[in-house]
């Protein structure tokens, strides 16, 4: 039985060694050079002894080591209220453990990571294991897994994961850990050593490394599932007969999905007076909130949030405004950490020297005018009033060009945009003719005479995407990615949606589950209980063909 036992501890230990060493793999480059690891040759005691009661281990090796960056790189599961104290040693490392720290009946692990290296050469001895444990056996069973980002599913490469064995929601934010591991390079992690007890999960960007929830900024990942580990026993009969039988830990594919909560503190982050009449003000994250911007000595200023609203623009009326040096700007908004509070400051916008006003007006339309997008008029300052009787499209055809038919309409989102209105043909060329004092922007400057060209393509250029969910009751935002960069969205409805015009290329599909339908990605918040929105993407990039129309079947599955 005792051989049995440590036959067991051998394997736990070897697996946990495999585990963390093949986590970090370096490509050999260069000329012939010593890449060998060290090797350690004896521990006293002996890696994986029960009934612990030294106060110093002897870990002796091969050659002469050194440590590199120990503070950063020991973990000790179940944490222990001070480190111990890691010393080299002639050919080895000297731990010096304070006894009255440990817990009775527990198996402690000291992983060192890459922490270990040879004196000359620097070769690491890739997460070294050192186990042992205060009580007659070694707790045997593991937890692994992977972490990842809960909207872009891409590793999370800097979270500690977390096992507690008290189930209150918010033992994470005060009570002391059960065992912690930190992920590797891939966002994956593996805690061995667990005592056979139910337990909770967690994964947690700890930006003040107390293992604790209790910064907004922080990013946290939980579960609802109370796991119980494991081992379980994979039996198979070979051609003559024999069974053999291999063994599996469980959990080992526990997905954790970090978020960072709505909660961060909202504030306004940068402000700026880029020119006299022109000021700008950038909110920390989106303000999707309400929120109002109050310049006493100029009621009639004209205030637009881009999009996504960050950044705040505004354009002064007020000349003696314009002309001070100094103006003071009141904004009022929303601070979600304080309970959904009314946040003021008061911004300070000052002018300096080499500040001009605008002294011409700028306006550009797209070279291309695509099928589903309307043609532009892009100016760089708001318009305060337009004459469409001052411009004039025409098609060309052959040499000569046909007046056409068009009405200019005003972009209602946007101050400093112009919509045209017309029936364009495709595969064409246009030219729009502009005359001076066709449109007069709030500063009371006027354009010049000018003329723009541009074609049209063709609708058999483009391809399109009919999309079909198997949960028809769920709405879903479908995006179309090129890189990191969303070209397409569109909303489901009854579980399918329509992408069209889509320009040829490779493209990767996120799908967001709309929980509650406001048309946006909602991340999680903690104390409430709530994960963020699922977000699934398609298991292969996706290709779009010109002149195609493309169906694609998707049922989306959330892993746990």
């Amino acid at each position: 039985m005792k051989y049995q036992i440590k036959i067991k501890i051998l394997l736990i230990i070897g697996f946990a060694l495999l585990f963390f060493a093949c986590a970090k793999q370096v490509a050999i480059t260069g000329g012939p050079k010593d890449t060998t690891p060290p090797v350690m040759i004896e521990a006293e005691p002996l890696n994986g002894s029960v009934n612990f009661s030294e106060k110093t281990v002897y870990v002796r090796f091969n050659e002469f080591v050194k440590l590199n960056s120990l503070n950063q790189k020991l973990i000790v599961s179940p944490p222990i209220e001070e480190d111990p104290v890691v010393t080299i040693k002639g050919k080895g490392i000297k731990i010096s453990i304070d006894l009255k720290l440990l817990e009775a009946n527990t198996t402690y692990c000291l992983n060192f990571n890459d922490a270990i290296v040879y004196n000359n050469e620097g070769n690491a001895l890739n997460s070294f294991v050192y186990a042992f444990s205060t009580g007659p056996q070694i707790d045997s069973l593991s937890f692994s897994g992977h972490v990842l980002d809960a909207f872009t599913k891409e590793p999370i490469t800097d979270a500690w994961v977390i096992l507690h064995d008290v189930f209150a929601d918010s033992v994470i934010k005060t009570y002391d850990t059960a065992y912690i591991t930190k992920v590797d390079d891939k966002g994956e992690f593996f805690i061995p050593f667990v005592r056979d007890n139910y337990y909770k999960i967690y994964a947690l960007i700890d930006n003040n490394y107390n293992y604790l929830f209790d910064i907004p900024e922080e990013g946290i990942a939980f579960l609802d599932t109370v796991y119980h580990p494991g081992v379980e026993t994979l039996s198979s009969t070979d051609t003559a007969g024999n069974v053999q039988n291999k063994y599996r830990n469980y959990p080992d594919n526990v997905e954790l999905l970090i978020f960072k909560e709505k909660k961060q503190a909202q504030f306004i982050s940068e402000n700026k007076r880029l020119k006299p009449d022109y000021l700008e003000f950038v909110f920390n994250s989106t303000q999707y909130e309400e929120f109002s911007v109050d310049i006493p000595q100029d009621k009639n200023a004209v205030i637009y949030a881009i999009e996504q609203p960050d950044t705040v623009r505004v354009w002064l009326k007020n000349e003696d405004l314009i002309k001070s040096d100094s103006i003071a700007v009141f904004v009022d908004y929303i601070d979600p950490v304080y309970t959904d509070s009314l946040r003021s400051d008061t911004l300070v916008f000052r002018r300096s020297d080499s500040q001009e006003r605008d002294s011409l007006i700028e306006i550009s339309t797209p070279k291309t005018k695509e099928p589903h997008k309307p043609l532009m008029f892009v100016l760089n300052t708001p318009i305060d009033e337009m004459k469409s009787e001052l411009i004039s499209l025409d098609l060309k055809s052959d040499s000569t060009f046909i007046s056409t038919d068009f009405k200019i309409v005003r972009d209602s989102l946007n101050p400093c945009h112009l919509i045209l209105e017309a029936e364009i043909l495709e595969k064409s060329d246009y030219r729009l003719i502009i005359q001076e004092g066709f449109v007069v922007t709030t500063s009371g400057l006027s354009n010049t005479m000018d003329t723009l060209n541009f074609s049209s393509s063709s609708t058999l250029e483009y391809g399109n995407l009919n999309l079909s969910f198997t949960d028809t009751n769920q709405n879903y935002i479908v995006q179309l990615l090129s890189g990191e960069k969303v070209v397409a969205e569109v909303n489901s409805i009854d579980g399918v949606c329509e992408l069209r015009f889509l320009k040829p290329a490779t493209y990767k599909i996120r799908a967001i589950k709309d929980l509650n339908n406001n048309a946006r990605w909602d991340t999680g918040d903690f104390d409430k209980q709530i994960q963020p929105e699922p977000v699934f993407y398609y298991p292969e990039e996706y290709e779009i063909r010109a002149n195609w129309n493309h169906e694609l079947d998707w049922n989306p599955i959330l892993r746990r």
